[in-house]
């Protein structure tokens, strides 16, 4: 069955083994639990009570973004967003929309605004998650390592590591991390995603290697979509839960 869920225990990132020629996480359902260092392991394994959310929790998602001043890929994710928001808006769209509400094909008034801020500095990025509670909310900045190779992320004034957020800014349970190099196969335990699944996440979207720009900024559009088509639809249409593994699984597949 290509529905299996795999539960991977490797610090090596197993879910890139080619099966069949294609990865394992994209034949299979498969996260990942890192084996070390103990605090961690032990958050993930013991601290695993289900975080269950509702539609309506998705009706605002939360993009921060903070780039050096002049950075060529700064505006990228927020060109694609707003191109993606503006064809929810096009003629032919809502034609459609109305088109298939006549047939009795489903089709649902879900709403779900992206909220985009831009920050400066570590205060700013804590004001920003404090704001509101959000079910989900996307990093797109730079990710990097210092000289103990301790993972941070980049803002337009110098650098912040994620557990640093521990105790001083609400973290919502899903983190996407439109950054690189957040879960490296090449580093220590002390990366940007492990840090945010201490702070509290649930779950954590990371890169195991650098990303592009432009690419990275289409996937999280096509999440976006997702999340406002597809979800509502599979949710209100169907009558039954989602796990939120499934709902990623199915978006890289496609």
């Amino acid at each position: 069955s290509l529905n299996k869920q795999i539960k991977i225990i490797s610090n090596f990132p197993l879910e890139w083994t080619n099966l069949n020629g294609l990865p394992l996480m994209i034949r299979h359902n498969t996260s990942r639990v890192f084996t070390s260092p103990g605090i961690i392991r032990e958050k993930l394994i013991l601290n695993n009570h289900e975080c269950k959310l509702t539609i309506d929790d998705f009706n605002k998602i939360l993009v921060i973004s903070s780039f050096p001043a002049g950075d060529d890929i700064s505006a990228d994710m927020s060109l694609e967003l707003e191109k993606t928001i503006n064809s929810f808006n096009d003629s032919r769209y809502k034609a459609l929309i109305e088109h298939l509400s006549k047939k009795e094909i489903y089709t649902t008034s879900f709403e779900s605004e992206i909220i985009f801020e831009v920050v400066k500095n570590k205060n700013e990025l804590i004001q920003s998650l404090n704001k509101h509670r959000y079910a989900i909310v996307v990093f797109d900045m730079h990710g990097g390592h210092d000289k103990d190779g301790h993972g941070f992320l980049q803002l337009t004034e110098g650098i912040i590591y994620p557990q640093d957020l521990i105790n001083n800014a609400q973290i919502p349970p899903i983190v996407i991390l439109s950054s690189c190099d957040t879960s490296p196969a090449d580093r220590n335990h002390f990366n940007v995603a492990n840090a945010f699944l201490c702070a509290g996440a649930k779950t954590v979207l990371a890169s195991t290697y650098t990303i592009l720009s432009r690419e990275a900024a289409n996937y999280i559009a096509k999440l976006y979509k997702r999340i406002k088509l597809y979800l509502p639809e599979r949710i209100l249409s169907e009558k039954r839960s989602l796990r939120w593994s499934d709902f990623m699984t199915g978006l890289n597949r496609r």
